[in-house]
């Protein structure tokens, strides 16, 4: 069980931190370091970034879904975590 929940809050914490990733790769300071005058296969290597990092980033959101979606079907939701299951705060003491 402490296992699962491990596992659990490992695959949440990369899908809170994916975006962090993405919004990174695309700031323009990031982009310019790519925008040297070379080609990989005729395609110039800005280009080869923006794609490639889209790409990642596409497999990584997938590969993360998957995870907690496994993670889910094997455990089931954890209410003191939070899950989808748990009872929203009242707002009452």
């Amino acid at each position: 069980e402490r296992q699962r929940t491990c596992n659990r809050r490992a695959f949440r914490d990369l899908a809170a931190l994916l975006p962090v990733v993405a919004a990174i790769l695309f700031l323009p300071p990031v982009i310019l370091l790519f925008a040297a005058p070379v080609s990989v296969a005729g395609i110039p290597l800005i280009v080869v970034h923006i794609f490639g990092a889209w790409a990642a980033l596409v497999l990584g959101a997938f590969l993360v879904a998957r995870g907690l979606a496994r993670e889910e079907a094997a455990g089931g939701h954890d209410e003191t975590e939070g899950g989808a299951d748990a009872a929203p705060p009242s707002g009452r003491d």
